[in-house]
């Protein structure tokens, strides 16, 4: 999160370690500018032929096309599932 933090806000640098810096500006305290954008079940081709599923979460399209970093979250259990989207939407 240290790392989307610094490249999606431009804000200074934080350490390697990720510590708590009270001049950090983290996602809690950035008001919401609209809901980020959601892909549902895009196909993702693999070297053996089978297509994996995906949900690709994008930022508010109000910030632009991008380029944005990726976060990856694999999981072989359901990705509806309450606890990874709450995950999902606080990097979006």
């Amino acid at each position: 999160m240290c790392y989307i933090t610094y490249t999606m806000l431009e804000s200074e640098k934080p350490n390697s370690s990720c510590e708590r810096n009270p001049s950090l500006v983290t996602s809690e305290s950035l008001p919401l500018i609209e809901p980020g954008r959601l892909m549902l079940n895009i196909p993702v081709p693999m070297r053996d032929g089978v297509n994996l599923s995906a949900d690709i979460w994008l930022p508010p399209s109000s910030l632009g096309d991008g380029p944005w970093p990726v976060l990856l979250l694999r999981t072989i259990y359901d990705n509806q599932e309450a606890r990874y989207i709450g995950w999902t939407r606080q990097f979006t």
